[in-house]
């Protein structure tokens, strides 16, 4: 009986969240930045060379952080897609100059 009101709890739980939670979702790249003159280094460009547990801005794709793995595998992070709720639509970016992720936030307009 224990465990059958825990599986409700956690049910309830997990739909409350998915409801709740903004209709965003992050878009994830996976990719090698190796280069012979930085072993073990994630090499972006000639002005960001980044070491394994680093982070930076990825400007070349608007809002985006790279994040440096080990073995010079790193992953991007960028705003992905956002869905404005019913009655709106998204407006500009409300803070181009942030840092990731807060560079993602979106006005709303209400439809007219």
């Amino acid at each position: 009986m224990n465990q059958f009101v825990s599986g409700i709890l956690l049910t309830l739980l997990l739909t409350a969240t998915l409801l709740l939670a903004p209709p965003t979702e992050a878009a994830v790249l996976r990719g090698s930045f190796a280069n012979e003159k930085y072993p073990g280094k994630c090499y972006v460009s000639e002005n960001l060379i980044l070491s394994s547990g680093e982070q930076a801005k990825y400007t070349e794709m608007g809002c985006a952080r790279i994040m440096c793995g080990s073995e010079s595998w790193a992953e991007i992070h960028t705003c992905g897609v956002e869905a404005p709720p019913p009655g709106f639509q998204l407006g500009n970016v409300k803070y181009p100059n942030a840092d990731y992720p807060k560079c993602c936030a979106r006005e709303y307009i209400k439809d007219k």
